[in-house]
């Protein structure tokens, strides 16, 4: 009997664990765009900056790849994901995408922005994570 019982939770165990391996979507929404030492925009960045937060850019992770549906379908690879450009946020050179990362239900890019007259230049554009939805 006490083998039986070791056998039921042992399978329940392996069980368990492949449900949690599973890749799961998770959902992303644009939350902000901000200077990393907090100071506003200066000039028309500032209105470029908040032009993109009004597009409300979004996507769908799962495993490794990002799925955008605007402003056209496509999808990238986290690992190959080296430039702005890659988002179709802008077809401009001035920003220079640095790093980006994953950390508790927070999405940063960090990028340089070469075209403002700002002292600081590094900008950090901040994604959340949402609650699914069916389209988002």
């Amino acid at each position: 009997m006490r083998v039986i019982k070791l056998s039921i939770l042992a399978l329940f165990t392996l069980v368990c664990l492949s449900c949690s391996s599973q890749d799961t979507e998770t959902y992303w929404k644009i939350d902000n765009i901000y200077r990393e030492d907090k100071k506003p925009f200066i000039g028309l960045t500032g209105a470029f900056m908040q032009e993109i937060i009004d597009h409300q850019f979004h996507f769908i992770k799962k495993g490794d790849s990002l799925y955008f549906d605007l402003p056209e379908k496509f999808q990238i690879d986290t690992k190959n994901f080296k430039s702005l450009r890659q988002l179709h946020i802008t077809d401009r050179d001035y920003y220079e995408m640095y790093a980006q990362n994953f950390s508790s239900g927070i999405f940063k890019i960090n990028f340089k922005d070469n075209a403002t007259l700002s002292d600081s230049k590094n900008t950090i554009i901040e994604f959340k994570k949402r609650l699914p939805k069916k389209n988002i």
